[in-house]
């Protein structure tokens, strides 16, 4: 056993002590610093190299670089070896490479022309300077090569300095699992650099990523890994060091505040999450500044971190899914918005279950389930937004602050709206419960509930009547509801925010939960009716709506076309108010193609060039512009009508012709029958 194996154990309990404060830094690595810095500095000829493993993301790069700068500023002179060589293998294909790296290193100056030496020069001057041949490097001869004197930087280090130690340099390899080259060639490459012992060689690997205990390969890499690595060591993640580290870099003093309050929660999660990645919760600190900055200054004080620690971490959990597990956040909202009730329901019907009968699935769903649940349906935050913030780095701020004010955390009960109010029952007093229902009632018989809420406010007029609330007595409630929407659908006006935010689709009404609350009777067959009810109406609500204002599409040709192309198709960062909107079959196809037609021909070529990208985007029936595909079809016949029917010469008939032939032999290409399914 060498000196470099022993230091854990012989180390005594004094020299420990005298020594703690010095590595206070390590953290659980606290012995794995002490036997590198044995292995680099130590006196005894270390003829093999040192292996630092670990997963992505645990922290051994840092961990490396913390450690020699720490030597570096508590050196006693300037020699060479208190400055070790960097060697990133990301991407290398060959030993030759390998050598190329450590020259660039050496020498900087010269590495930096690659392009005015020539490799062929590069790896002359390293064999010169390091009197290594890079041809002994490849193949099985390197793996025997005992070593021999080595050169580095210019200095003899085979021999022994005045103070009669070994002069040597230290090696630091990382990235050697990113090679492009097989790993049991990069270590016979490397084995020279060790064979003498003179000089010290680190490695820094995930070897997760290349053994497999059953395969001839991991048995390869284990018999050349011995012949060049002695000890291998597991750097552990360093959870408390990386967040004190992170939080001193941090600007705002407010949400350093929070972060050291964040910190004793986050790393429960993390352990639970199984991730140790460091550099993931770097870009978490990253992300949630901006964030903590977004949020209203009310809702950022210390009485509120407790709560603001729930959307925080839901945050967090949901980059671990992504970046860490490779979840598409699709899958993620899925598995997190279907209701408790659902998959045990249909379990006790013995209905089958599209999601549990993916296996994979199933297993995302048991990891899921290892959070905590009111962290990770928390209602904080929407889905939409969560998908912002962390697939985009975008800060959703107005709809994250009104979902906050919707909290009673942030809002005082009282101030809530009333169906909120008792939504929240099972957190409410006797009297509380009972000032909330009459409010509610009062709301609810003035139809104050007009947006997203309203479809809260009928599934609570249903709990409350089935409960036996005296005032939701009705022989019929579903009756009662359903004549509110129809009230409500009646009297409101189609506006541009209704048209960018309108939701359509009944395939998937787990996912339709508004305000990130699951409706109190979801699931029952009353509700199914009201929810089906509620679509149907608010669809008929908005075709007429969208009739109306297709009116007013039409009147800005040929006058405006500019602004009729502003509407339709996005133009600049923010989406067209009825880019995914099918407006169009409200028009009338014959008085629609006279307008294109008498279009000054240079506006009339971009419009139609314009039209048939969005005629592209009508062809598939679950496309939200699939109603426009029909009216495209009469437009192309109309525009050929009105060509055929237009004044003027031949040749200005020709151009007219040509210029709507771009979009009418595209639509040609499909027809009315053979429409794309998805």
């Amino acid at each position: 056993m060498t000196k470099i194996q022993k230091t854990n154990s012989s180390i005594t309990a004094s020299e420990k002590r005298r020594t703690t404060e010095q590595w206070a830094w390590t953290g659980p690595n606290y012995d794995l610093v002490r036997a590198l810095d044995e292995y680099c500095y130590g006196e005894d000829v270390a003829p093999f190299a040192l292996m630092l493993r670990g997963t992505w993301g645990c922290g051994k790069t840092w961990l490396v670089d913390r450690f020699f700068e720490e030597k570096k500023q508590n050196r006693s002179n300037d020699d060479a070896s208190w400055f070790p060589l960097r060697v990133s293998l990301f991407g290398v294909t060959s030993a030759t490479e390998i050598g190329d790296a450590l020259y660039a290193e050496l020498h900087p100056f010269l590495a930096g022309k690659p392009g005015q030496l020539g490799g062929f020069v590069v790896r002359s001057l390293l064999k010169t300077t390091l009197r290594i041949d890079l041809k002994e490097l490849v193949g099985n001869g390197a793996a025997g090569k005992a070593g021999g004197s080595v050169t580095l930087a210019g200095a003899d280090l085979s021999g022994l300095g005045p103070d009669g130690k070994p002069r040597r340099r230290i090696i630091v390899f990382d990235d050697i699992e990113r090679a492009r080259m097989p790993v049991t060639d990069v270590l016979a490459a490397i084995h020279p650099l060790v064979g003498s012992g003179e000089n010290r060689v680190v490695l820094l690997a995930n070897e997760e990523e290349f053994i497999d205990d059953d395969s001839p390969e991991t048995e390869h890499y284990r018999r050349t890994k011995e012949k060049t690595v002695s000890l291998t060591l597991e750097v552990k993640a360093d959870f408390q060091s990386t967040f004190t580290s992170l939080s001193k870099n941090i600007k705002n003093s407010d949400f350093r505040d929070f972060l050291e309050y964040l910190g004793e929660r986050l790393a429960p999660l993390i352990i639970k999450a199984g991730s140790s990645n460091l550099r993931l919760l770097s870009f978490f600190v990253q992300l949630g500044e901006g964030l903590f900055r977004e949020i209203k200054p009310a809702y950022r004080t210390e009485s509120h971190y407790a709560a603001l620690s729930e959307l925080f971490m839901l945050v967090y959990i949901a980059l671990v899914e992504n970046r860490v597990h490779g979840i598409p956040f699709p899958i993620f909202v899925e598995l997190v918005r279907k209701p408790r009730w659902f998959s045990a329901d249909q379990r006790r019907r013995g209905e089958p279950h599209e999601t549990e009968a993916n296996e994979e699935h199933e297993n995302i769903r048991k990891r899921l389930q290892s959070y905590d649940y009111a962290v990770l349906h928390s209602s904080l935050i929407s889905m939409e937004d969560l998908e912002s913030l962390v697939m985009r780095g975008t800060v959703q701020g107005k709809s994250i602050n009104a979902a906050l004010a919707l909290d009673n955390r942030f809002t005082a009960e009282t101030e809530l709206p009333s169906w909120l109010r008792v939504w929240n029952y099972a957190q409410a007093s006797e009297q509380e419960a009972v000032s909330a229902v009459a409010a509610f009632a009062l709301d609810f018989n003035e139809r104050k509930f007009i947006g997203l809420d309203m479809l809260h406010a009928c599934s609570l007029y249903l709990t409350l009547h089935r409960i036996g609330e005296p005032s939701f007595d009705s022989h019929d409630p579903v009756s009662v509801v359903k004549s509110y929407i129809r009230d409500i659908f009646a009297k409101r006006i189609l506006t541009e925010k209704d048209i960018q935010t309108a939701f359509d689709s009944r395939a998937d009404p787990f996912f339709f939960a508004p305000f990130g609350r699951q409706f109190s009777e979801e699931g029952t067959p009353e509700f199914r009716e009201v929810k089906e009810f509620y679509f149907s109406e608010k669809n008929l609500w908005r075709n007429r709506g969208l009739k109306i204002k297709s009116h007013e599409l039409d009147e800005l040709l040929p006058g405006n076309v500019n602004k009729l192309i502003s509407l339709l198709f996005r133009v600049s960062e923010a989406p067209a108010v009825y880019e995914h909107t099918p407006i169009l079959q409200h028009l009338d196809a014959i008085t629609f193609s006279k307008k294109i037609i008498n279009l000054p021909p240079d506006q009339r070529i971009y419009f139609l060039s314009c039209m048939k990208e969005r005629f592209d985007r009508t062809v598939h029936s679950s496309g939200a512009l699939h109603p426009e595909f029909t009216w495209f079809h009469e437009l192309s016949e109309a525009l050929k009508t009105t060509v055929k029917q237009s004044g003027g010469s031949p040749l200005f008939k020709e151009g007219l012709r040509v210029s709507v032939l771009y979009l009418c032999d595209n639509v040609a290409k499909i027809p009315l029958t053979q429409t794309p399914e998805v």
